[in-house]
């Protein structure tokens, strides 16, 4: 039996349900199936990632077909498919028990960041046998069947008759040779679900220092030993944006203390992570931790602009990309490098790592305390008898400037001003006839305070002459 090591795999289902609906295979001519599905053994009820645990069985993969492919995985409480291994059987069917384990967070296999780690929680452990399109026996008689593929294949292919036959044939091409879909593989036996808990994290790192600028040498420490059965551990540090292994080390022994990894000094100031899995003495993975992100820049936060658009601009090193938010709400930056913030503050603002979601700066900013105040120094009246009244802002934020006079009870707008800090204007009323007076006042508008205030009144006479 050969075990080969799988690259994880995640396939979303709407449901389990679907995920049982996938994988089932097809009763098909030629190969034996149970009444019921034979069951797997698992070697714990509940397991960490990257922490191994066994699967195994009695019952092998049906024994007239040959060698097959068994393929073992797990679907978490989010419906996640994961591939954790895949095995190829004797010529009998047999296959051995498996070590595997759940996966971590940390680079995939383009050499991006992967970091929605398998969830904590209820799930299954799922096995089916199959059979490709090129391996097997074929000498029986299979006319007319058609398998169905699992629901981990890398494409939909349909088998038919390799006989000639054209029963079945979906192409349509009788001079189609066998093996021309050698990708494609027909389930011949799926084993029954068997529950694993998905508990606790997986081992952690520590990275030294927790500020990083190409050039730096960092320690990486692990929170925790090896498994049993690992000889030592094996380190990378890889460029997330290119997906090179920029550096990489051993430690010996399964409770190694430390190593180091260097960053090279020309790389640009953006997103990095460091890896580190155990490993047996033929250099087998055993167990893996979590990879660990870090940004090799920084980013700072201006001071708020404290006006009445206020913004705060990004700076820094960083050179990737960021996701921003104001409180609660997501917030890009403007084409300058700014962010918007909304109201009079305070407000906390935190910049992450748009790749791994880490925390590049998170603060509170604030401004001063903001005043509202209107000056009235100079009311009067104009040659042709209209009131003038000069307005100025003396407060810290914009303001609306409103000239009102009586008439009867009540005060009606006759001109009014929106007025920056430190602008004056001048307001006009309406023309008084020779000796009538008038009973004015200036209110003050300000956003977010309710009812105008009076900043000024004044009574304003015509003389007769």
């Amino acid at each position: 039996m050969t075990l080969r090591a799988a690259r994880i795999r995640r396939i979303v289902f709407t449901g389990l349900a679907g995920v049982c609906a996938a994988t089932a295979p097809i009763a098909q001519a030629g190969l034996s199936q149970a009444a019921a599905d034979p069951t797997v053994t698992l070697g714990a009820s509940s397991a960490r990632p990257g922490v191994p645990f066994t699967v195994s069985s009695s019952t092998g993969c049906p024994s007239d077909i040959g060698v097959q492919d068994v393929e073992i995985g797990f679907t978490d409480k989010t419906d996640t498919f994961y591939l954790l291994a895949s095995l190829t059987t004797d010529e009998d069917g047999a296959w051995d028990a498996a070590s595997v384990s759940l996966p971590v967070a940390g680079v995939d296999e383009d050499g991006g960041w992967a970091g929605d780690a398998v969830a904590p929680g209820p799930g299954v452990v799922q096995v089916t046998c199959s059979v490709s399109d090129d391996s097997g026996d074929d000498s029986g008689d299979d006319s007319g069947d058609e398998f169905e593929n699992s629901s981990v294949n890398d494409n939909g292919n349909d088998f038919g008759d390799d006989t000639g036959d054209d029963t079945g044939d979906d192409t349509g091409d009788d001079e189609e040779e066998p093996g021309d879909d050698s990708g494609s593989s027909m389930t011949t036996q799926t084993y029954a679900d068997q529950a694993l808990t998905v508990s606790g994290k997986a081992p952690q790192l520590n990275l030294d220092p927790a500020s990083v600028v190409p050039g730096t040498t960092l320690t990486v420490t692990p929170a925790e030993a090896c498994v049993s059965g690992a000889t030592g551990a094996e380190l990378t540090l890889v460029d997330l944006t290119t997906g090179d292994v920029l550096d990489e080390t051993s430690a010996t022994g399964a409770d190694w203390a430390s190593a180091s990894l260097t960053l090279p000094a020309d790389v640009d100031p953006t997103d990095y992570a460091v890896t580190a899995t155990c490993v047996n003495g033929d250099g087998d993975t055993v167990s893996s931790y979590d990879g660990e992100p870090f940004a090799a820049g920084t980013v700072t936060l201006g001071a708020p602009t404290c006006t009445a658009d206020s913004t705060t601009l990004l700076g820094g090193t960083y050179t990737g990309e960021v996701a921003a938010t104001v409180g609660k709400k997501d917030v890009e930056p403007n084409g300058k490098g700014r962010l918007r913030l909304t109201g009079d503050g305070p407000w906390r603002v935190t910049v992450s790592s748009a790749t791994t979601g880490i925390t590049l700066v998170s603060k509170t900013l604030t401004c001063p305390p903001q005043k509202y105040d209107l000056d009235v120094p100079r009311t009067g009246l104009t040659g042709g008898g209209k009131p003038q009244v000069k307005v100025c802002n003396s407060g810290t934020r914009s303001a609306q400037a409103l000239l009102q006079f009586a008439t009867g009870k009540k005060f009606r707008t006759a001109d009014d001003e929106k007025l920056a800090s430190g602008d004056c204007t001048t307001l006009t009323g309406d023309r008084l006839g020779k000796g009538d007076s008038v009973r004015g006042r200036v209110l003050l508008n300000a956003p977010g305070r309710g009812d105008d205030e009076v900043s000024a009144s004044f009574t304003l006479k015509r003389p007769r002459h």
